[in-house]
């Protein structure tokens, strides 16, 4: 079953989500709003990406970095758990890498 077969009143919101993290299969969730567009409050997308997240379909990690200033910064990641290219967000990571 696709990720977006199960017909959901948050359709168009959840195929938004599952269109952006195809195309940008790694991305922070500011880099998410920016990709689903203006056109949708954060209020509105942030409950379903939960519900994607909870549903196993959208994968989320924190990733810690230590900048040459010796600063420790954490960064939210999101991908999608099987992308459409057959991959899984770590193996994408792994090759970007």
């Amino acid at each position: 079953m696709s990720v977006v077969e199960a017909e959901k009143p948050d359709q168009p919101i959840r195929e938004k989500i599952v269109d952006a993290l195809t195309v940008y299969p790694i991305v922070s969730p500011s880099q998410l709003q920016t990709k689903i567009g203006p056109g949708i409050p954060v209020k509105m997308w942030r409950p379903v990406l939960e519900s994607m997240i909870t549903e196993g379909i959208v994968l989320r990690w924190n990733e810690r970095h230590t900048l040459s200033n010796k600063q420790e910064r954490v960064f939210t990641k999101l991908a999608l758990a099987e992308h459409p290219n057959g991959k899984n967000a770590f193996r994408v990571m792994q090759e970007e890498m």
